[in-house]
């Protein structure tokens, strides 16, 4: 019996962001494996029916063999009810194309899969065919799968091929008819061959969001060889843990048997957004290392595994021990967190007990974008090590990191609403149908993020007045969720924001914010060079303030500002301290009789006046309460 790669169990699917709960209704609408067929195919030479292999069979050969484009379309077997949710899936090989059309042959939506593996979008916005930023390895069999929401008039793709799984981001439909034909056609180069086979389109139930917006940009689960690992048999190869702990099934099987280092790059799926923190997960059993490139094989960070693993500093540009420790012959889990804003990064361990540790963080080594991570294997010879459940992903918000919310409290006007505690940004809460309010500071403010979430039903609409008296318009258009828009600096003068919702409903973490000016550890390396300190003492008991020792090593006057915030919530607890710095030696006195046990990070930023990223001098603060 044939085997479907492209199964319904895959279904766990995205949209906007992070999406869950797809699954199967029941309906199948369309489905063709050209096994037995008596689907009609074009009697011509760039058609036929051919057995690729013996897990697919017989497949849809597909050729160019002149300059001519041809295509075939096959009618959907169901008619499909306007306004159901749909999947269409389909196996692949090769470079060629994808798309599905309404009852009047007009495009729905499509994907083209280049020549080197990019993949390109049919996109009514720009009415042409523009890069998706993911790439598939067309040398082998892979899975694509369009999910259309009918609802929201846009699909989404996932892609799953050797190198694991990658879902899109959303795009918009062309025609919002409903699907009624599926077009394949062969593509260039002359002799371009292609194979499809596997051909699905079935029902699908109202999706329904996530709690967390990541978005994966890398996620393998080592159930087949990786593309990188082609002529790396010997120390690279995808084997079951010999220990026979099932939740692991297939791994990365990593081993050292010569002298030779060997080592294998794998690269994300889609590129890494700048101002955007993000975190790389997996399993490991063993002794090892990995290491976070940027798109030149920069080093960025990184770590080593084994009984106390240590993290690659960019400060000391070297591995070095860290406060984790664990059995290598087991199972570990890390989460290694990168905040690119801030140029750091920490490691979060869970050993095979369930205990967590937890590092501080360490500065990157570099300020470039990460693109791939290196792997690679280890002495001593006849080390044999596993990797699983490999995934990386970035936070939908960008960072705040370096940026400041020109929006205060003391300058707001509220109707309809009352402030509720917040993190980031401002929030409120409706006390009526309609709320609104008014921001008129007393001087320009300059700002260039517009950010907030909105609650369930809530619809907001923004009317800004520039210093030229130009007026800019933002809605979320009545779609609830977080909205986020980055435009060119804007000196406001003022705003007036209306809030649509129910009684109770809050509006989270609003924001006008200023411009990202870049990444902080450049800035952060150059403050040291002026600032040296740390506190007197490693534990405060009492309360008798603690004191910060900090030394000035410039010839004039330093400025600084002073913040405390809690370790693990980043609440801010004190207002911030102005402090200029004479040179030399500087005692600062910081309350901390009010301060309940705990770990606190205090922050001593540049407060030079200018508009360059201030750097900033980050200790830490542990309170003993006797």
């Amino acid at each position: 019996m044939k085997t479907y790669l492209s199964t319904l169990s895959m279904l766990f699917g995205f949209f906007l962001f992070v999406f869950v709960g797809i699954a199967p209704a029941g309906n199948v609408y369309f489905q063709e494996d050209f096994t037995n067929s008596n689907i009609a195919i074009p009697s011509m030479e760039e058609f036929a029916l051919e057995s690729v292999d013996d897990v697919h069979g017989q497949s849809l050969k597909i050729t160019r063999v002149s300059a001519s484009h041809e295509k075939v379309q096959f009618p959907v077997s169901s008619p499909i009810p306007a306004g159901q949710d749909y999947v269409f899936s389909m196996d692949y090989k090769g470079a060629g194309y994808c798309m599905l059309l309404d009852a009047q042959k007009q495009q729905i939506g499509g994907l083209a899969f280049g020549a080197d593996g990019k993949i390109t979008v049919l996109n009514t916005e720009k009415d042409k065919w523009v890069p998706s930023g993911i790439k598939a390895y067309i040398q082998e069999w892979f899975t694509v799968q369009i999910r259309l929401n009918a609802a929201a008039k846009t699909f989404i793709f996932l892609v799953k091929d050797v190198d694991g799984d990658f879902e899109s981001k959303e795009w918009p439909v062309i025609s919002d008819a409903p699907l009624a034909f599926i077009q394949l056609g062969n593509t260039y180069p002359i002799g371009n061959v292609a194979y499809a086979d596997n051909l699905s389109v079935t029902e699908a139930d109202v999706v329904q969001s996530a709690a967390d917006d990541k978005i994966i940009i890398l996620e393998n689960k080592f159930e087949k060889p990786l593309s990188a690992m082609k002529g790396l048999a010997t120390n690279f190869d995808i084997e079951a843990d010999p220990d026979g702990e099932p939740e692991f099934n297939k791994s990365l099987k990593i081993s050292r048997p010569t002298k030779t280092h060997e080592k294998i790059f794998v690269s994300f799926r889609k590129p890494l957004p700048p101002q955007h923190d993000f975190a790389i997960v997996m399993d490991y059993k063993g002794i090892g290392y990995f290491i976070l490139l940027d798109a030149n094989k920069k080093q960025l960070g990184g770590m080593t595994f084994g009984a106390k693993p240590k993290a690659l500093s960019g400060k000391a540009d070297t591995f070095i021990g860290t406060n984790l420790q664990c059995n290598p012959a087991k199972w570990n889990h890390f989460e290694v967190n990168f905040k690119m804003s801030e140029g750091t990064f920490s490691i979060k361990m869970t050993d095979d007990q369930s205990q967590v540790s937890e590092t501080p963080d360490y500065p990157l080594a570099g300020d470039g974008l990460p693109a791939q991570i290196q792997f690679g294997n280890t002495y001593p010879i006849g080390n044999v090590a596993y990797l699983d459940n490999l995934k990386a992903y970035y936070d939908t918000a960008r960072s705040l990191s370096g940026r400041k919310n020109v929006m205060t409290p003391a300058e707001l006007k509220l109707a309809g609403l009352v402030p509720v505690e917040s993190e980031n940004g401002l929030s409120f809460a409706l006390t009526a149908a309609q709320g609104s309010i008014e921001f008129r500071p007393d001087t320009l403010r300059e700002f260039a993020l517009v950010r907030f979430d909105a609650a369930p039903g809530m619809a907001v609409s923004m009317n800004l007045t520039n210093s030229a008296g130009h007026n800019i318009a933002i809605s979320n258009q009545g779609k609830n969720g977080f909205y986020e828009e980055e435009r060119k600096p804007v000196l406001l003068e003022k705003a007036t924001i209306q809030i649509d919702g129910k009684a109770g409903d809050v509006l989270k973490g609003l924001g006008f914010w200023t411009a990202y000016l870049g990444n902080a550890s450049v800035a952060n390396r150059e403050f040291e060079k002026k600032l040296q300190g740390d506190f007197r003492l490693p534990v405060y008991e009492g309360n008798a303030p603690a004191l910060l020792m900090l030394y000035n090593k410039t010839s004039e006057p330093l400025p600084v500002s002073i913040t405390l915030q809690e370790r693990k919530s980043k609440k801010e607890v004190h207002a911030p301290l102005k402090a200029r710095l004479k040179t030399g030696e500087n005692a600062i006195s910081i309350p901390i009789d009010e301060l309940p046990n705990g770990e606190y990070l205090v922050f001593v930023t540049d407060d030079a006046p200018g508009d360059a990223i201030r750097g900033s001098l980050r200790r830490l603060l542990r309170r003993q309460v006797v």
